[in-house]
């Protein structure tokens, strides 16, 4: 349940600081190599792995902490 709830809370962090920076999720997708589903599915608090975490992190221009800051 709380692990659940983390990713949903990441999810949406990712959202905002995608939206901030202008970017659809088709433009996140294909800088990170994935799929626009695939970022909704992240979004929307679906699996996340260390690597793609770090790549989306990467792009959206923070740290990994700042990823996960609420």
């Amino acid at each position: 349940m709380a692990r659940e709830r983390e990713r949903r809370r990441v999810g949406a962090r990712i959202a905002a600081l995608r939206e901030a920076k202008g970017l659809t999720r088709t433009q996140l997708a294909a800088a990170i190599g994935a799929s626009e589903r695939t970022i909704a599915r992240i979004e929307t608090g679906g699996e996340l792995s260390f690597e793609r975490a770090d790549c989306i992190a990467q792009v959206l221009g923070v740290t990994l902490d700042e990823l996960r800051a609420a």
